[in-house]
């Protein structure tokens, strides 16, 4: 009999999270210089989806136990995972509209991701289940795509997956469940699985002096509805979005200085929405002065090295760990001090206390995912005051390799969120730059526009250029 791989606890938070409408989907977007037909297109997914299982995967209920697992999808047709729009344009009302419209349902003969196909502007826009997939496999996904286009494929694009022989899933578990534990870890998850199940607001509670918008009333902000029985919820998806978009040769002086004071670009970005909201909210916005900061991790490389596996071990999948910085309002307003602080804070969690990074992740072995993420529910506010994700800088394939196809640009978006206020996800490529998208509650925009604007002169007019003493 074939083993179920059943779900870690991690992918297990998400899977929760979006059974309970409280998350849809990521989408990780490219803008090609031409766009592949449908014969193209068809012959890159298949290729695609034939060297990453997790792509001809979705989650199901054992009738066993009970409990979720990892199933494989019998097949998987052109029309189930393709989408053409026709949309006006790709705005503010676009992106509202992805993360209201598509989501991925559970336990069902289709996978857990769609490419919509923007032909006026030939953008490709992979959207992803966060069960499964973190953004990082996204960028696996479009670079297994983009090289296996060829000008020349005319395959049937009909039938692009069929399972053939035993259904297997890729792995016996998720590598996190063989992660080294401490005997200080072992008892701060056994504490925790007492709070979880007796006081779980302990958890949750967001504290006294956390800066909190006076515009943002939680969970009003976030959802349009709050069912009486708690069995599923609504989210606004409605957020204004902002996009702060650095040249590539602009980005280059960026990443000299950041070179020069020894922090990484992510450090940078984090640095400097700090140093504006430091400077530009009002004072009658906002009550606290902490500022609570997420930037998930991507643990491929710590799973290797720690556990010894091969690379391959860890390709697609959800592999991520939350890493949290603090910066308090009353601190220095010098962009490079605050980038160093938050440097040194990430030095910390992703190398001298990597062990103890992903061990966090593992308290929710001890938790019920579902009543846990019901709980931040009824918290008085996000855990975060914003989330910054950084894909990195992607070539995504060799130009030589692409047959005259080309990645102008690409954009990396997620929908309002439960954990943080506003977000910001960032990637960059060599002919498009950088772009870091900001979501924000439509309620704030008065006073973190402001702000962003600040941002964007900043970079803008290259301030990070200056000598401080």
């Amino acid at each position: 009999m074939i083993s179920k791989r059943k779900l870690s606890s991690l992918e297990r938070f998400f899977y929760d999270r979006s059974r309970l409408n409280l998350h849809s989907c990521f989408f990780l977007g490219l803008q090609l210089n031409q766009l592949p037909d449908k014969h193209q297109i068809a012959h890159a997914l298949r290729s695609t989806i034939a060297n990453h299982p997790k792509l001809h995967q979705n989650v199901a209920i054992d009738p066993e136990d009970n409990i979720p697992y990892i199933k494989n999808v019998d097949t998987i047709k052109f029309d189930d995972v393709v989408e053409y729009v026709s949309w006006d344009g790709f705005d503010d009302n676009t992106i509202c509209h992805i993360f209201q419209t598509y989501n991925f349902p559970y336990n069902i003969e289709k996978p857990l991701w769609k490419v919509l196909v923007y032909a006026k502007e030939n953008r490709l826009l992979l959207l992803l289940d966060h069960a499964l997939f973190d953004g990082m496999s996204a960028v696996i996904f479009w670079k297994s795509f983009m090289s296996s286009l060829s000008s020349d494929a005319r395959d049937d694009f009909d039938l692009l997956y069929e399972l053939t022989g035993d259904p297997m899933v890729q792995e016996d578990s998720h590598v996190y469940e063989n992660w080294p534990t401490s005997w200080s870890s072992t008892l701060t998850k056994a504490i925790a699985g007492v709070i979880f199940k007796f006081m779980p607001s302990v958890i949750t509670s967001v504290g006294k002096d956390q800066l909190r918008f006076n515009g943002y009333s939680f969970p009003d902000s976030l959802l349009t509805h709050k069912p009486d029985d708690d069995s599923s919820y609504e989210i606004r998806n409605n957020n204004r979005q902002l996009n702060l978009q650095v040249q590539p040769d602009h980005l280059n002086g960026i990443l000299s200085a950041c070179k020069s004071h020894q922090v990484s670009l992510t450090s940078f970005i984090t640095a400097l929405i700090s140093m504006s909201l430091q400077l530009k909210i009002e004072d009658g916005d906002y009550s606290g002065s902490k500022i609570m900061i997420d930037i998930p991790m991507n643990t491929r490389g710590a799973c290797a090295d720690v556990l010894d596996i091969p690379d391959t071990s860890v390709i697609m999948g959800n592999f991520v760990a939350g890493l949290n910085v603090e910066y308090n309002l009353g601190e220095s307003e010098e962009l490079w001090q605050i980038a160093r602080t938050v440097q040194a804070a990430l030095n910390k969690q992703t190398k001298t206390d990597i062990l103890e990074t992903v061990n966090k992740v593992r308290l929710l072995d001890v938790a019920d995912t579902t009543e846990f993420i019901r709980q931040k529910v009824k918290a008085t506010g996000p855990s975060g005051t914003f989330e910054v994700t950084n894909l990195g800088f992607q070539e995504f394939a060799d130009v030589q390799s692409n047959h005259g196809y080309l990645v102008e640009d690409a954009v990396f978006n997620e929908p309002q969120g439960l954990s943080d206020i506003f977000t910001c996800c960032i990637i960059s490529t060599p002919r498009g730059g950088l772009n870091c998208s900001i979501s924000y509650p439509r309620a704030l925009e008065s006073c973190l526009k402001p702000c962003f604007d600040y941002s964007r002169d900043y970079l803008e007019q290259e301030l990070y250029q200056e000598k401080h003493t």
